[in-house]
């Protein structure tokens, strides 16, 4: 069998031009997204970083075991 190459769906408004370069930079974004799972993020409020008492977890919907990141309440 021969190799079929999938068609990969953006949200990108190009006419067909360029979207190789969107998706080598969307593919380089998604292997680097895990990076930054698990991390807390504080609000910013007046400027400053502020974190709240109570923080909540954000887990990915594919798989629950991942956390996204934590959340101020």
């Amino acid at each position: 069998m021969g190799r079929t190459t999938a068609t990969k769906i953006t949200y990108a408004t190009l006419s067909g031009e360029g979207l190789d370069e969107v998706h080598a930079a969307l593919d380089a974004e998604i292997e680097r997204a895990p990076e930054s799972f698990g991390r807390e993020c504080a609000m910013i409020i007046g400027g400053d970083w502020v974190a709240a008492q109570e923080q909540f977890e954000d887990r990915s919907p594919v798989d629950d075991r991942i956390v996204l990141g934590r959340f101020q309440s």
